[in-house]
């Protein structure tokens, strides 16, 4: 198969190299050994060969990559990729943050992941675990580690709580619940984030009036305790949301419902960032700069690179049991400069909210599930809406329920949830990583007179 799609990138890039030369009025150089090989490239200054690869289409720069080791390091030239992007997509931000972004931007892994998650072939499965599905509840939290993911605690109604920690395996579609060695309380509406192999916890509450702080679970010795932090640590809430950058987790917002009077604070609602350094196991909050963020639960953080976007959510009264607020805004915080940016978001949603719902990132992209799957494409600040494989199984809509990203897996797995009633549903969403073999349908699509970026006609249009 190697040496197929080897040969294959010398055919392509023999191609192209003549059709260039004679376009340039270059004489190709004739090499007695092997004169049906692309040698004559190679015998170019690098910057001719990187101008050349300009001229590729991506499927011949993809398939001149195989050639061999030179060719492969010129097809993969920052410059190329950046140029591809930016002539095949309109819109991409070039001003402010969006300026630094581009700076550090890796544009094959753009193009790749562009083309694949909006080509209408991610696929859902159901149905994937073996045996030993844990009950239904919601307002769990799943967190990946190692390839694994961790399920922690849970609900299925106002009293009935979970203290149960369960692992999945993708490899071997098993879930197990390993002996824990202390005392996980039974709580919901927490959240969850791994820093190594630890598990750091906080917040959630147990239905009778005690909510919780700052715990810690390691997944290897399976134990569960509660550290030893310096600073002033976080008022305990619930709904609230958290992520991590290097060694530290970003805490926002969140509520407590039993204070909905607090004069401070509208319907018992946070609207506060903390950070904890595990390193020093010390808590900090930030001096509040740029444009903040209004206090909030319901939330979605997700991390991308040292920056962190923060977007949806609302207000909840619970005295009414309704959303007072529902907020269609995003902000991002930098958190080397500790300082908030609003970002201006092109076509939101009409008629969403996005509050509790699965949602992940992966490179440069947003992911949050409302079915069907919407998309943020960071780059261009833009909303998408996904399409699916034909004959894919469409997932029960759901909220209060995680989404966990499994990059060596290339899949998503969606566990529990509620919408009329607390589910164990547990689903996976997967996509062909072979950029090559979609880019290679959509020539076929061309030639078929179709639109190559049209997904099949059961998808969601994109």
């Amino acid at each position: 198969m190697a040496l197929t799609m080897a040969h294959a990138g010398m055919m392509e890039l023999s191609k192209a190299s003549h059709a260039w030369m004679e376009k340039n009025d270059f004489e190709p150089m004739e090499i007695d050994a092997c004169p049906s090989l692309p040698f004559e490239i190679l015998f170019l200054p690098k910057e001719l060969q990187i101008l050349i690869a300009c001229y590729f289409d991506p499927i011949t720069l993809i398939a001149a990559s195989l050639a061999c080791k030179e060719m492969y390091e010129v097809c993969r030239n920052p410059s190329i990729w950046k140029e591809l992007c930016l002539s095949t997509w309109e819109g991409i931000a070039k001003e402010g943050m969006w300026e630094e972004i581009e700076k550090t931007i890796n544009w094959r892994q753009y193009f790749y992941q562009r083309k694949i998650f909006f080509s209408g072939t991610m696929e859902w499965k159901d149905h994937i675990a073996s045996h030993h599905l844990p009950s239904p509840r919601q307002s769990l939290t799943g967190t990946e580690v190692n390839g694994s993911i961790v399920y922690i605690g849970g609900q299925t109604s106002v009293l009935q709580r979970f203290d149960d920690i369960f692992f999945y395996n993708p490899e071997n579609r098993m879930f197990k619940k390993p002996p824990v060695r202390g005392s996980p309380p039974k709580f919901a509406r927490h959240t969850a984030c791994a820093i190594g192999n630890v598990i750091y916890i906080f917040g959630g509450f147990d239905g009778y009036g005690t909510f919780f702080g700052l715990a810690a679970y390691d997944t290897v010795s399976h134990t569960w305790y509660e550290p030893m932090t310096s600073g002033n640590p976080p008022v305990a809430r619930t709904n609230h949301a958290v992520t991590s950058v290097g060694s530290k987790m970003y805490l926002f917002g969140g509520n407590d419902t039993t204070k909905p009077g607090k004069s401070d604070m509208r319907y018992g609602t946070y609207g506060d960032l903390q950070i904890l350094d595990t390193e020093t196991m010390t808590w900090h909050e930030p001096t509040r700069r740029g444009k903040l963020p209004c206090p909030r639960s319901g939330h979605h953080m997700i991390t991308y690179g040292k920056k962190i976007f923060l977007f949806g959510g609302g207000l909840w009264n619970d005295t009414e049991k309704s959303w007072s607020e529902k907020y269609t805004d995003m902000f991002v915080f930098d958190t080397e400069t500790e300082e908030w940016t609003e970002v201006e978001q092109k076509a939101i949603p009409t008629g969403n909210a996005f509050i509790s719902l699965p949602h992940w990132g992966i490179g440069n992209f947003l992911f949050i599930f409302n079915d069907p799957i919407w998309c943020f494409d960071i780059l261009n600040r833009q909303w998408h809406e996904l399409g699916y494989k034909d004959n894919s199984p469409r997932p029960l809509k759901r909220f209060l329920g995680p989404a966990t990203l499994v990059p060596s897996d290339h899949s998503v797995y969606m566990f529990g949830g509620v919408y009329a009633s607390a589910m164990n549903n547990f689903d996976q969403l997967t996509w062909n990583p072979n950029v090559l073999e979609i880019l290679n349908t959509e020539r076929e699509r061309e030639k078929m007179g179709r639109d190559p970026g049209s997904p099949p006609t059961s998808a969601h249009a994109s």
